[in-house]
């Protein structure tokens, strides 16, 4: 099978910045960025808090309305 692209979303601005390599982080962060990055044919994307799914399952759906809105 044929996979045509890799597409990684966050809602976190500052961590999208960090692994396009804007901005300056600690050594901790430092590591974990350059592991991100080994993997070049990752394409990360930003995701509205609101509109992230992987929210309802950390906060429960009610609480993200009320986080996020």
């Amino acid at each position: 099978m044929h996979i045509a692209g890799v597409f990684a979303w966050s809602d976190s601005n500052v961590c999208l910045q960090w692994i396009q390599g804007q901005g300056r982080c600690k050594q901790l962060v430092a590591n974990r960025v350059e592991k991100i990055n080994e993997k070049e044919e990752i394409v990360w994307k930003y995701v509205p808090c609101r509109e992230n799914p992987a929210d309802i399952g950390s906060r429960g759906a009610s609480d993200l309305e009320t986080k996020c809105g």
